[in-house]
């Protein structure tokens, strides 16, 4: 992974960021980050955990964090790249940790529930606020939305997504987001819901931190997919942010405006160690 960055125009916070004590310990967390972010929205999250005595590795996700937003084409984003960044993480991560926890926000909560899915190494997974659709979208028109967007052409998104932070807080720039990308991220996601239709999922515990006040993503197809894993006799625990905080996607970033990260971050450690218990 370094020396494939090495030769991206990428900026210094934002490469792929890994945390250690110098050796293996007990428990290390993957961070995955969300759609057009980049590892240092999970800055506060992993000194918090690095701190606590985790090994904590933030990979980038493909065609973020160039010191030039438009640089980084989106265009070669596809699912079977969010796929190889869900492995290729797992894999760093199972050489820091005797056991293997995954955290996602957004797009990286689609990513983590794929984990989920997928890999019986990992010891626990939680998603939060996944994306497996927007917030309006019914949940049956998932598959015809993301069918006609890759359909029509590859639109950047002219969009500000430091509009909700403090600029002073923030030094690093934010890609611009792809139509063919975002659709990429519901394919994955569908993939996901299909698969746990048929199998249950195979991480050793799974769990979904979702914020009631957030208007980005659908928390309703997250429900949908824990009652498949659940039919298969799956326990999937889920922790709601009430609607009264009125808290911002983005929990995860301490600079996003109108974000409580301190109740964030207890929820998430509560969780981790319910888990562990």
């Amino acid at each position: 992974m370094e020396a494939r960055e090495k030769e991206l125009p990428l900026h210094r916070r934002c490469r792929s960021t890994l945390l250690t004590h110098g050796r293996r310990v007990e428990k290390a967390v993957v961070y995955f980050h969300g759609f057009t972010s980049c590892p240092a929205q999970g800055g506060l999250f992993a000194r918090r955990f690095h701190d606590l005595g985790f090994n904590v590795y933030l990979p980038r996700m493909f065609g973020h964090c160039g010191l030039n937003p438009r640089r980084l084409s989106m265009a070669e984003f596809s699912v079977d790249k969010l796929i190889d960044l869900a492995n290729e993480s797992v894999d760093i991560a199972a050489g820091l940790g005797q056991q293997v926890l995954v955290v996602g926000l957004s797009a990286g909560g689609t990513i983590a529930s794929w984990v989920a899915q997928n890999r019986p190494d990992v010891r626990q997974v939680i998603g939060i606020s996944p994306f497996f659709a927007p917030f309006m979208l019914p949940q049956q028109a998932v598959k015809a939305a993301s069918e006609l967007l890759l359909k029509m052409p590859n639109l950047v998104i002219g969009w500000n997504p430091l509009a909700n932070v403090a600029a002073e807080q923030i030094d690093y720039p934010f890609a611009l987001p792809a139509t063919h990308a975002l659709a990429q991220i519901m394919v994955l996601g569908q993939h996901v819901r299909a698969a746990a239709k048929q199998d249950a999922p195979r991480a050793c515990s799974i769990g979904f931190l979702l914020n009631a006040a957030d208007r980005s993503v659908s928390n309703k197809v997250t429900h949908t997919l824990v009652e498949s894993w659940q039919a298969h006799g799956k326990d999937v625990g889920i922790e709601v942010l009430p609607l009264e905080h009125r808290l911002p996607h983005d929990i995860i970033n301490p600079f996003e405006r109108g974000n409580d990260f301190e109740r964030v971050y207890v929820t998430l450690l509560e969780m981790i160690l319910r888990a562990s218990s």
